[in-house]
């Protein structure tokens, strides 16, 4: 999903993104990439959403997840990360699902998704999470959370 700018000289910028896609409980997702660190990463978000496990929690087959969540600087301020986040609703009712939920590594867009109606179901600290028996951020604050919601 994106969000664009429309301008007076017929430019259409592109100022948020959300790169979304559908979980499925039978699919196998042990994908490995190049970046050391980016897999490490991975590796926390894994664990969480195993430990959140959102099948479970909400009893579905498949659900809409994300793989990040942007707005450009220029344009922080405006509600564009929640306008994306309220958008997931409609795109879920589209794709005939019943809920999303998303690991979020910024405080923001956890503030977002809380306004959005979002309830945490799993949440690790930078400072402890441990990834291949490391600690994986240490002197980092925050947390990733895996955050959820269920649409009637």
């Amino acid at each position: 999903m994106v969000a664009l700018e429309e301008r007076d000289d017929d430019i259409v910028n592109i100022v948020g993104v959300n790169i979304t896609t559908v979980a499925d409980k039978n699919q196998n997702n042990n994908e490995v990439y190049e970046g050391k660190v980016f897999n490490k990463l991975l590796k926390g978000v894994k664990n969480l959403t195993e430990i959140g496990n959102v099948f479970k929690t909400y009893d579905l087959e498949r659900y809409l997840t994300s793989h990040g969540l942007s707005v450009h600087s220029d344009y922080h301020g405006y509600n564009i990360g929640l306008r994306l986040l309220e958008t997931r609703e409609l795109l879920c009712q589209e794709l005939g699902l019943k809920a999303t939920a998303t690991v979020f590594s910024n405080k923001v867009a956890q503030y977002l998704a809380a306004k959005d109606g979002y309830k945490t179901l799993a949440e690790q600290s930078f400072q402890t999470m441990e990834i291949d028996g490391q600690i994986a951020y240490p002197g980092v604050d925050g947390s990733l959370k895996l955050m959820g919601i269920k649409y009637v």
